[in-house]
């Protein structure tokens, strides 16, 4: 057996080496434009939306720089690698038996390997969420936990209404079905939490528009920057006046373009047939009827939330990473339902399609942000 899980591990090193590689390609030869902007705004000008994490960094640098997005950004990708391997542990186990499936899910290029390609942007947030999501004890607290979690990640973006909050929510109703002994009480304070959590976007998204003029917030912006002040102009500023109109008629106009490219998102998605393959059989071994009608209902509504994601804003590559990482966390919470016969071999280290689907994920450096590859 060691023989035959020993391909999966150089798999999980040469995934290292390229997430690595991303960093310091990062590191030298970008600039990190988007990222340092959100690192530079505050709430100086009021409740503004996207701010939250500037405000944050801005409590302990008065003055920011490049070198803070690559640091935050770290900080946070380590964060979610270590989280991961938490929530791995408590689902599947340390073993020979599961390491295949754990290889294959490091080596996937939209998961670890494109949030350090993306260093800096949000999404990671949205993710470390899910994972205290399937951390934490299911009780009365967990909803209140989690709306608190998940209001916090609307002021860091409020695009997190459905590009994590939906599966935070679904991880939630999943592991209280698993326990059973609260489940009312639970929906009760979720739907409170859904309520809040509604109200807190509806402010960002509607009002949360800088109210200054651009000029007045432009100099702000750059007497906060120790490094390139003059780039912070244009479009990385703009964004903090944009409303939610322009960016779909924005995104409308370049989906002709885009959609040239949809399928090659098809292609990594079936790249992943192992998972797919798993994942299926654990829905169709769920014991009770109604938890398989629940877990099917959740996938449809976290996709309906991304297919609309992709009328409003265009990063696409961004947009199928996040959901299939998504569908991921969402296996893990299935993974604690009652089953009808013992879960088989996740991933048979034998097959050698499995294997060379695996060596295929490691070697794909990563996805993107608005353009594949």
């Amino acid at each position: 057996m060691r023989r035959a899980v020993r391909p999966f591990v150089y798999m999980v090193a040469c995934s290292a080496v390229l997430a690595l590689g991303l960093l310091l390609i990062k590191i030298f030869t970008s600039f990190p434009g988007i990222q340092y902007v959100h690192l530079l705004v505050n709430y100086d000008f009021g409740m503004i939306k996207r701010a939250l994490v500037g405000a944050v960094v801005g409590l302990v640098r008065p003055r920011v720089g490049l070198l803070d997005v690559y640091v935050v950004g770290l900080a946070a990708w380590l964060a979610a690698l270590v989280a991961y391997l938490a929530v791995f542990r408590r689902t599947f186990g340390f073993s020979e038996r599961t390491f295949p499936l754990l290889a294959i899910i490091l080596s996937s290029p939209f998961f670890f390997k494109n949030f350090m390609f993306s260093i800096g942007y949000s999404d990671v947030y949205g993710c470390l969420a899910a994972f205290v999501a399937l951390l934490l004890p299911v009780n009365l607290a967990l909803p209140l936990i989690m709306g608190a979690i998940a209001c916090t990640l609307l002021f860091i973006h409020h695009l997190h209404l459905l590009l994590y909050i939906p599966t935070i929510g679904l991880i939630v109703l999943l592991r209280a079905l698993a326990d059973g002994r609260i489940i009312r009480a639970l929906l009760l304070i979720g739907a409170a939490a859904t309520v809040t959590i509604g109200g807190t976007f509806y402010v960002l998204a509607f009002h949360g528009s800088v109210p200054v003029p651009i000029e007045e917030f432009t100099a702000a912006l750059r007497a906060r920057a120790i490094d390139s002040p003059e780039m912070i102009r244009g479009r990385l500023v703009e964004i903090f006046y944009t409303d939610i109109a322009y960016e779909i008629e924005a995104t409308l106009a370049t989906l002709p373009n885009n959609a040239l490219r949809f399928p090659a998102y098809a292609l990594l998605i079936y790249l992943h047939l192992p998972l797919i393959a798993y994942f299926r059989r654990l829905v169709q071994f769920l014991s009770r009827p109604l938890d398989r009608r629940f877990v099917i209902a959740g996938l449809v509504g976290i996709t309906l939330g991304y297919v609309i994601i992709g009328l409003v804003v265009f990063d696409y590559p961004r947009w199928v990473s996040n959901w299939a990482i998504c569908m991921l966390l969402t296996m893990h919470a299935v993974r604690s339902l009652p089953l009808t016969q013992t879960d088989p071999v996740p991933i048979d280290p034998m097959l050698p399609k499995n294997r060379w689907f695996g060596w295929i994920l490691a070697l794909i450096p990563r996805v993107g942000i608005n353009k594949p590859f």
